[in-house]
């Protein structure tokens, strides 16, 4: 007996099947190349913020004051800053307005930010000069001033990457800013409760691919910020 033409429904099963798996292999390859892709923007972005404030301090003779990440209109991305010269709050978002940046990473996200006090405050009774010493003239910090910022390989880890730095920056990923997140751990908060310990390592990804961390931080070390000022002839 001829055997019929064409496929039976178990080998049409077994086809949709097998094109079915390429096919969802080949949308998971998209993601991790579109997010290996975001990663290194980002990463080149961050590596414009740091330029960019060097290139602030050197102009004002301090850091720019974090954004109100509240603020609206013509008001989002502008310095929070008092009247008095003083920052209204050391964390918050990047100014990017008074930095000449675009408003978002590769993921479409704004840079948090957060700045030693007295590395942006211009307040002269508030500005960092060290042992009992003013700072030079229109400059908000000295030569031997530190900041009060650390960065660490985990939340509540006794080791650190980095102590003292003038100022953080952090891009909070695809996932977003650590509490709003699903699977947000420690670490991702850590980044965002408006204290001075930040955290960065690699990413992690949880149950489900699902990311528990993947922070970009970013820092700027008073060494490298005191030596740019030294070549601008801003500090003596």
């Amino acid at each position: 007996m001829a055997r019929p033409l064409g496929f039976t429904l178990l080998e049409l099963a077994v086809v949709l099947a097998v094109v079915g798996m390429l096919l969802a292999g080949m949308l998971q390859a998209g993601r991790v190349l579109d997010e290996a892709q975001r990663v290194r923007d980002t990463r080149n972005e961050m590596a414009e913020v740091r330029e960019a404030l060097l290139g602030f301090a050197v102009r004002s003779g301090h850091l720019p004051c974090p954004a109100n990440p509240a603020a609206a209109g013509a008001a989002a991305g502008v310095e929070d800053r008092a009247a008095g010269g003083n920052c209204n709050r050391q964390q918050g978002l990047l100014p990017w307005v008074a930095l000449g940046l675009g408003q978002s990473d590769a993921f479409g996200r704004p840079f948090s930010y957060r700045v030693t006090g007295y590395y942006a405050d211009t307040d002269p009774a508030t500005v960092g000069g060290c042992n009992g010493a003013p700072p030079p003239a229109s400059v908000s910090f000295a030569i031997c001033s530190e900041g009060d910022i650390n960065v660490r390989p985990a939340a509540g880890a006794a080791q650190t990457l980095a102590l003292h730095v003038a100022a953080v920056v952090v891009s909070h990923g695809r996932s977003g800013p650590g509490p709003l997140q699903a699977g947000g751990g420690a670490d991702e908060a850590e980044n965002v409760n408006n204290d001075a310990e930040f955290v960065s390592h690699d990413r992690v990804d949880a149950a489900g691919g699902v990311a528990s961390y993947d922070d970009l931080t970013d820092w700027l070390a008073p060494s490298t910020l005191l030596s740019r000022m030294l070549a601008a002839g801003r500090l003596p």
